[in-house]
């Protein structure tokens, strides 16, 4: 639940900005999983902190393990200068009860965020190539084409993305050779090539590892 201080007037000016100068944080860390790149943490704080500073903002992140409920909780603020503030809670469940699969949760937690709060964007790697690609087509041809797989009968990207979340969550830090197994035995060598029914029965399998891990 956001909370803020009783006046945000000269945070929110501050903010503006901010992002008036916000460049996209750079994709530079490696996701061996869909081989792709992604920003991680230390890109998304490459991308704001100077900005932030020059504007006499600051952001506190801490964290509190929920026992209960084998997971953890970051709790961001965005602080100005002149005392004003605003936080938020982002909880993130923990697979396994080992360090590092804590330290993976907060990480993860931290960097979404942290972007979230200062509205960071990461930098689409492919970006370029899709405005060359598209050229004089109409946004809604474009956007219909960058999302839907090549092949008809393919998985899109928010598809993609939804198993890699859901593999996070399931099997840790671990996730990436679980998912390598398993695509295996469907017979894949990579998630592009996973079809649209096989999509659904990896991810029912996935949701169940991640229920008896509940249970």
């Amino acid at each position: 639940m956001l909370q803020k201080s009783e006046n945000i007037g000269s945070l929110v000016k501050a903010l503006s900005a901010v992002q008036g100068k916000l460049q996209p944080a750079a994709k530079s860390a490696n996701n061996p999983f869909f081989k792709s790149k992604y920003a991680d943490l230390t890109e998304v704080w490459n991308s704001c902190r100077q900005l932030l500073t020059e504007n006499g903002l600051s952001v506190i992140q801490t964290t509190t393990v929920e026992e209960a409920s084998n997971g953890v909780t970051v709790q961001t603020t965005l602080a100005h200068t002149s005392g004003e503030w605003i936080t938020g809670e982002l909880y993130m469940p923990v697979v396994k009860k080992e360090p590092q699969a804590v330290g993976s949760a907060i990480t993860y937690a931290r960097r979404y965020a942290l972007s979230a709060i200062v509205g960071i964007t990461a930098d689409d790697d492919d970006g370029e190539a899709a405005m060359g690609r598209y050229k004089g087509a109409s946004q809604k041809q474009a956007t219909r084409q960058t999302t839907e797989p090549a092949n008809p009968n393919g998985i899109t990207q928010k598809q993609r993305h939804e198993l890699f979340t859901k593999a996070k969550e399931a099997y840790g830090d671990d996730f990436e050779r679980c998912m390598k197994e398993k695509l295996q035995r469907y017979g894949y060598n990579s998630t592009s090539e996973i079809t649209k029914d096989n999509f659904e029965k990896m991810l029912i399998e996935i949701n169940d590892v991640i229920e008896a891990n509940k249970g």
